[in-house]
């Protein structure tokens, strides 16, 4: 009998000691998930963070693309065709940067969906919501950019 009790107390401390190392291997799984839970919503805002910004620089190069059609066609007023190309030269590359940066906002947004899409209780939806909002602001500056741009370069092509 006390054969059999020693074999019980053996595989009682052995069940003990396997679901002691279960509890600590699901306290470090269940850390590592809120760590990588707290990454997805940091994710999430700082993809929104930056697509914003690559908004307003695509809504900043429109804006300098525009002023360059100004300047082109002030230029071509007084016949200083020198200062027309150079415009449409500073309008054309706006609009690039207006583009770069609509797709700097565009990989952005996508980064704050793919976040939701992984875990969506963790990533803040307005967050994405905003980032791809942004991205539609972007690419609108740079519709803008473009079509100004054109009339800068139409300026420039005008025969003298």
């Amino acid at each position: 009998m006390d054969d059999f009790q020693g074999a019980i107390a053996n595989r009682i401390a052995s069940l003990e000691r396997e679901v002691a190392n279960l509890r600590e291997g699901y306290a470090i799984v269940d850390g590592r998930y809120r760590i990588a839970l707290a990454s997805i919503a940091r994710l999430t805002v700082h993809s929104r963070d930056a697509a914003v910004h690559a908004a307003l620089s695509a809504e900043m190069s429109a804006t300098a693309a525009s002023d360059a059609v100004t300047a082109a066609r002030e230029a071509d007023s007084h016949g200083v065709m020198k200062a027309v190309d150079a415009a449409a030269g500073a309008a054309r590359s706006a609009a690039e940067a207006s583009s770069k940066a609509a797709a700097a906002a565009s990989a952005a947004a996508a980064a704050a969906m793919a976040a939701v899409e992984v875990h969506p209780e963790s990533a803040d939806l307005s967050a994405a919501a905003e980032a791809a909002d942004a991205a539609r602001r972007a690419a609108d500056a740079t519709a803008s950019a473009v079509k100004v741009s054109n009339i800068a370069t139409g300026f420039a092509k005008k025969p003298v």
